[in-house]
């Protein structure tokens, strides 16, 4: 968090997002690589870099970002949660409901 107050981000939270997979060579081994974070400032503010093959930084495209980006979509939305997962990403509003969502939806999650 100390980076990101240097640079004028005072940071809540930060989510981390990858993916996950799985390689049989003599033996079974699992990989989880983080690839993508989403930053949430406590005036409901979310930002995203990384990996974004599937959307999951909620920018609207699949462009990769290796800058901190803001989402625009949170401009007038009162956020108290965010989370990452496989390729995916979620906020939560002040009623604790998912409002947002954006990526993979490989195992259908229904929200809104």
């Amino acid at each position: 968090m100390e980076y990101f107050d240097k640079i004028g981000l005072k940071i809540k939270k930060i989510s981390c997002g990858g993916y996950n997979f799985s390689i049989f060579l003599t033996g079974f081994y699992n990989f989880f690589f983080i690839v993508f974070l989403l930053l949430f400032k406590e005036n409901s503010e979310v930002f995203s870099v990384g990996y974004n093959g599937n959307g999951q930084l909620g920018l609207g495209n699949t462009e990769n970002y290796s800058t901190i980006q803001k989402i625009e979509f949170f401009k007038n939305q009162k956020i108290i949660d965010i989370q990452s997962g496989l390729g995916h990403s979620l906020a939560i509003n002040k009623d604790g409901k998912i409002i947002f969502s954006c990526g993979n939806n490989k195992i259908k999650i229904k929200s809104f």
